[in-house]
C-alpha cells in the first residue's frame, strides 16, 4: 500500500468516485461523510493525507481546516471544490488547505499532487526531531526571523515570453520576480543561486530538455531546497512535472491571486524547512562538540583515533597520540571560582589548537583533558610539537580575571609515538590501549614534577 487516505465529502457518489482511483493507485481508504467525528475517524486510522469535499452537511472548508489544525497538525489536506470554482480553491488556500483542485478531476494529476503532499510532509517529519527529545537536547526552534521579499524568477524559452508571463501573473505577486530564459538559468554560476522561488514556464513543453530540467534543479546544490512551480498546459504534463520535482503546477491561466496563495504557502515550507535543517545541523554539531571550547568531544575522537590506527595498519606511516592535563587545576578553581577555571579550559584549547596543524585533531575528553592525535608524525616531531604545546602554555599568564590578576598555568603532557612495524597494527582494542599508553606517559610527567613532556614509543 502507498498509505492511507481518508475521503471526506458529502455525497456518496463522489465518495465512490475517488475511493476507486485511489484504490487504484494502491491506497488504502478511509470514508466519512460528515464533519462530526472526524476527529476519531483520524486518530484511529492514523491517514497520511485527507482529501476532502467542500460539500459537507454540517462544515465549510474553514472548518474543515480548522478540524486538521486541531486534530493533527500537519497532516497534509487537499480539498476538491466544485466544477471550476476558482474562488473556493482560493479559500481553501487561504484557509490553511496544503492544496485544492476542481472538479472534473484527472486521474494522473489527482494521483501526482497527492504522492507530492505526501513526499512533502514525509521531508518534514524527517527533519523534526520529536519533542520530547528537542526540549532535551535544546533543538526547540526558535521563532521565525523576519520575513524578507523573497527573490522570485519567472524562467520561460525566450526573454519576451518571461515578461509576459510576467505581466499576466506578477501584479497579485508581493514579490517582484526577474526574468530569466531557460539558457540563463543555465548559464548561473551556480545555476539558479540566490532564488528563493523559480516560476518554470513548461507550457510548450510535454517533454524533453525543458520538463527534465525540473530534476535537474532537485539534483543541484544551488536549486535541490528552491521552491519549483512549473506553468503547464497540460494535466500530463502537470503530472509529471510533480514527479521530476516541483512543488506545485498551475496553468498558464491561473488566476494570479490564487498564484500567489500558492506560492506564499510553499515560501512558508521552505522557510520552515531552512530552519529545521538549520535546528538538526546545530543538534549534530552539539552532540559531537564539546560547548566550552567548540572542540572535538568522545564521541569523534575515539573514532578518529582508530581510523587512524587502521590507516598506519595498511601505509606503515607512524602517528602519535597525546593526553595533555592541566596542572593543578583545582587549584584555579578554588582559588578564583569556576567561571575563571572556564575560562583557563577555553583558552588553553585556543592555544593548542594554534600550535597544531590542520591535520591534526584535538578533543576535550574530559574536565582539563585534552587528546591530540598527529597522523605521519615520528617521535621526534612528536615530541617536539608537544614541548611547543607545553611552551605555549606555561609562556604567557591567562587574563581571565582581568589584567590585574594574571593566573599562570602549566600543562603536562604524555606521548604516544606508534611506528608500525611492517605496516600491521593487530586488530581490535588498539585506541583504548594507546590511550592507556598515553594516560600512563602523562601520570610519568607529573610524577617527575609536572609542566613537562613524557614520551613512550609503540612498536604497535
Amino acid at each position: 500500500m502507498q498509505g492511507t487516505i481518508l475521503i471526506l465529502d458529502g455525497a456518496a457518489t463522489n465518495r465512490i468516485m475517488l475511493k476507486v482511483r485511489l484504490s487504484a493507485g494502491y491506497y488504502r481508504v478511509v470514508q466519512s461523510e460528515r464533519l462530526e467525528g472526524t476527529d476519531r475517524i483520524i486518530a484511529r486510522s492514523r491517514p497520511d493525507l485527507i482529501l476532502a469535499g467542500d460539500n459537507l452537511p454540517d462544515g465549510g472548508i474553514g472548518d474543515i481546516c480548522a478540524m486538521r489544525d486541531a486534530a493533527a497538525p500537519g497532516l497534509p489536506l487537499l480539498i476538491v471544490t466544485r466544477e471550476n470554482d476558482d474562488a473556493a480553491r482560493r479559500t481553501s488556500l487561504r484557509c490553511g488547505a496544503d492544496d485544492a483542485m476542481s472538479l472534473p478531476l484527472d486521474d494522473l494529476l489527482l494521483l501526482a499532487r497527492i504522492r507530492r503532499l505526501i513526499r512533502e510532509r514525509n521531508q518534514a517529519e524527517d527533519l523534526r526531531p520529536r519533542d520530547a527529545m528537542s526540549r532535551v537536547l535544546g533543538l526547540s526552534e526558535a521563532p521565525a526571523p523576519f520575513e524578507r521579499p523573497a527573490h522570485v524568477a519567472i524562467v520561460a524559452a525566450s526573454e519576451p515570453a518571461g515578461t509576459a508571463l510576467g505581466r499576466q501573473l506578477g501584479p497579485a505577486l508581493r514579490h517582484r520576480p526577474e526574468v530569466l530564459t531557460l539558457d540563463a538559468l543555465h548559464n548561473t554560476q551556480p545555476p539558479g543561486s540566490g532564488h528563493d522561488a523559480l516560476l518554470l514556464d513548461l507550457s510548450g513543453a510535454e517533454r524533453g530538455p525543458d520538463l527534465q530540467l525540473l530534476s535537474s534543479l532537485r539534483s543541484r546544490s544551488a536549486t535541490r531546497h528552491c521552491v519549483v512551480i512549473a506553468v503547464t498546459r497540460t494535466a500530463t504534463g502537470a503530472a509529471e512535472a510533480l514527479d521530476l520535482g516541483a512543488d506545485d503546477v498551475v496553468s498558464a491561466d491561473c488566476p494570479p491571486e490564487e498564484l500567489r496563495l500558492r506560492l506564499d504557502r510553499h515560501l512558508a515550507v521552505q522557510r520552515r524547512s531552512t530552519q529545521a535543517r538549520e535546528t538538526l545541523q546545530k543538534g549534530l554539531r552539539a552532540a559531537v562538540r564539546d560547548p566550552l571550547t567548540g572542540l572535538y568531544n568522545r564521541r569523534i575522537a575515539l573514532p578518529h583515533l582508530a581510523r587512524c590506527a587502521g590507516l598506519a595498519q595498511q601505509t606503515g606511516q607512524p602517528f602519535a597520540v597525546m593526553l595533555a592535563d592541566i596542572d593543578h587545576f583545582k587549584s584555579v578553581n578554588d582559588r578564583y571560582g569556576h567561571s575563571a577555571g572556564d575560562a583557563v579550559i577555553a583558552e588553553t584549547a585556543q592555544r593548542l589548537s594554534a600550535g597544531l596543524g590542520a591535520g591534526d585533531m584535538l578533543a576535550r575528553v574530559g574536565g582539563e583533558e585534552f587528546l591530540i592525535v598527529m597522523e605521519d608524525t615520528d617521535a621526534g616531531d612528536a615530541r617536539r610539537t608537544a614541548q611547543q604545546l607545553r611552551e605555549a602554555i606555561n609562556g604567557r599568564p591567562f587574563s581571565v580575571c582581568g589584567p590585574g590578576h594574571p593566573i599562570s598555568v602549566t600543562i603536562s603532557i604524555g606521548v604516544v609515538a606508534v611506528t608500525p612495524p611492517d605496516g600491521l597494527i593487530p586488530e581490535g582494542g588498539i585506541p583504548p590501549s594507546l590511550i592507556d599508553m598515553a594516560d600512563r606517559a602523562l601520570y610519568a610527567a607529573k610524577h617527575r614534577g609536572r609542566d613537562r613532556v613524557s614520551l613512550v614509543t609503540a612498536a604497535a
